[in-house]
């Protein structure tokens, strides 16, 4: 019977305190992700603030604007329109089920111990199945592209490298019609060395799909299928196929795709020898289609032997003879001519320069000795083939090596919780050590600052409803709703196909904020109702059947809204999907179990109250 004025005031006045109160909490959660460093702060701060300036938008236009509207626009006088007609059928139906409600919560509020123990299996049950889930750094996004990585054998001219390139070329547009364009590189292992010097055993292709509205595939299904092709159509070739674009990108920002292990010692060879054993180990998970090292072995070098005592006999200095064999092959700078001002560098060469040396060219090679005389290199040296590393890093200054083991699903907590026990257990020559290191190493980290953030983020949203109830007791039943988040998450991951990530977690700490509000709600009504006189469970059983309608409507809502983001619509849209997928799968579960939990939590912890002040 109030007019639109009044009852905007009055309805301003019921609910104010609990959306500023539920606001708080939801901007609390986001404060500890704003101080994070390093990778998750870079992707994660801008989310964060963009959230946090939505939510005080949307607390000043609930307090503040829509108030105002109501009192401008409601109007006293009943219209019997179309769209009355289906509020009122729309309210006939809120009623059946708030009156159903009603029911089901008289009946759990007699049945305390049964509903507290349901609800503790279904939170260990959903802990059960998360651990059940794998987990990565990121889910990779569809970009429409892809990369090809070849490593031919070491023997391999640029000539022979271009027709190999070409043959898998030629195979690749025959199994992806999808293809938009292609590029192809002969002597270049990696889009990160176009601007260096190649090697000819190696090539490298990168390939645009058209987008992904035009194709039935995804990216990740032609990597599949071409990982399993190409090798199996060309034997003379290690090839790899990633998915390209942003996920490379993020690739390179966490040091490199793939599960990786560095192994560094003191002496090369046990180096060498703990490597292989690493590699074998990782080749023997299920998840790991090939495990290969960070440097090539099969390099082909011909090693100069000199004879000393033919060297000393014969009067040849061997420094000279090394840096005759340098001059004639690959030339050398000799200093800078400065004359009349200008300078002119010096660089000594010959015909042969740039040209491959031979064993038998040594016959027609000479030096002289000491006395003048020529002598041919064959009197005292001679050439050998050798396999050697192309390369020799090191870190710490000791020589390590990198083992990769490419994945065929990237689940790496799955792959490290296999493969971490058994390097433990291993005999490894003494002074060898092991370090998982990589995405791997990287999402471990992240993944510890983001468990601190979140319970930073629990705390502080405790703390927020103290002030707001200016009790400890009260903030303990509205918290109760947040660990049934875990139900959705799980449902959710299960349900997509996810694993858990970077975003996921990110997603669960929203949630910390967000799934108590619908708590807050409701324990504020039922204060209020209590303030009125009545009994704590008449208050809990009025409060829950007239906040039913507002609690399921905005959580309809807000799902509603997360359909689009949790479907991965569009190119790259994979990388936030799991923010729409949890805090929707999440958002559900714990608002049906907080409409029951709550309850239950809220009378016995008032009963229990009550006694200890008689």
């Amino acid at each position: 019977g109030l007019g639109p004025i009044e009852a905007a005031s009055v309805g301003a006045g019921e609910v104010g305190g609990a959306v500023l109160a539920s606001t708080s909490t939801s901007l609390s959660v986001f404060i500890p992700i704003l101080f994070l460093s390093g990778l998750a702060g870079a992707i994660l701060k801008e989310v964060a603030w963009i959230l946090v300036f939505s939510l005080a938008s949307s607390a000043v236009t609930a307090v503040v604007i829509v108030p105002w509207l109501s009192a401008r626009i409601l109007s006293e006088e009943v219209h019997k329109g179309p769209l009355s007609r289906f509020g009122e059928k729309f309210d006939a139906l809120f009623d059946r089920l708030s009156a159903a409600y009603a029911r089901f919560l008289r009946t759990i509020l007699n049945r305390k111990t049964f509903t507290l123990l349901l609800s503790a299996v279904l939170v260990a049950a959903s802990i059960g199945a998360l651990g059940l889930i794998g987990g990565e750094m990121f889910s990779a996004p569809d970009m429409n592209e892809f990369e090809i990585s070849v490593k031919l054998p070491s023997g391999y001219n640029l000539e022979k490298a271009e027709a190999k390139m070409a043959e898998i070329a030629a195979l690749v547009r025959l199994e992806v019609p999808e293809i938009e364009t292609d590029l192809y590189y002969a002597g270049l292992g990696d889009s990160a060395t176009v601007i260096e010097n190649g090697n000819p055993a190696e090539g490298y292709g990168r390939i645009r799909l058209v987008r992904t509205v035009k194709r039935k595939r995804s990216v990740f299904e032609i990597v599949r299928q071409l990982n399993r092709v190409l090798p199996a159509d060309i034997s003379d070739a290690d090839i790899i196929v990633r998915n390209g674009g942003l996920a490379k990108k993020l690739n390179y920002a966490t040091d490199g795709a793939g599960f990786q292990v560095e192994i560094s010692g003191s002496d090369w060879d046990d180096v060498l020898k703990a490597a292989g054993e690493v590699q074998m180990v990782m080749e023997a998970d299920p998840l790991i289609k090939k495990a290969s090292y960070s440097v090539r072995q099969d390099r082909e070098i011909l090693k100069l032997n000199l004879n000393r005592v033919t060297t000393g006999r014969l009067a040849v200095d061997p420094g000279a003879a090394g840096l005759n064999l340098r001059i004639l092959y690959a030339g050398v700078d000799a200093g800078t001519l400065r004359t009349d001002g200008k300078s002119y560098p010096i660089f000594m060469d010959s015909s042969r320069g740039g040209t491959v040396m031979h064993p038998g060219d040594l016959a027609g090679i000479s030096v002289r000795n000491a006395g003048g005389t020529t002598v041919p290199y064959t009197a005292f040296s001679t050439l050998e083939r050798q396999s050697s590393t192309d390369s020799i890093p090191h870190t710490n200054r000791l020589p390590s090596i990198m083992v990769v083991g490419e994945l065929v699903e990237s689940d790496l907590t799955a792959v490290q919780g296999r493969i971490e026990p058994m390097l433990e257990n291993a005999d490894f020559p003494p002074g060898v050590s092991w370090k998982i290191t990589g995405v791997t190493e990287v999402m471990g980290d992240t993944f510890r600052n983001l468990f601190k953030a979140l319970g930073i983020a629990i705390f502080l949203v405790y703390a927020v409803m103290v002030v707001q109830f200016e009790r400890f007791t009260q903030p303990f039943i509205i918290m109760g709703a947040v660990p049934f988040v875990l139900i959705g998450v799980a449902l959710s991951l299960a349900a997509f196909g996810g694993r858990i990530t970077m975003m996921s977690f990110f997603s669960v700490i929203a949630l910390g904020g967000m799934v108590v509000n619908n708590a807050i709600v409701l324990v504020e009504f039922t204060n209020q109702r209590r303030s009125e006189g009545l009994t704590i469970r008449e208050a809990v059983l009025d409060a829950a059947r007239i906040r039913l309608k507002p609690i399921l409507i905005t959580t309809l809502t807000t799902i509603l809204g997360l359909i689009p983001l949790a479907f991965a619509i569009g190119e790259g849209s994979q990388l936030y999907a799991p923010l729409g997928q949890i805090i929707g799968g999440g958002l559900l579960t714990s608002t049906l179990i907080t409409l029951a939990l709550v309850p239950v939590l809220y009378e016995w912890s008032e009963l229990r109250r009550e006694k200890r002040h008689e």
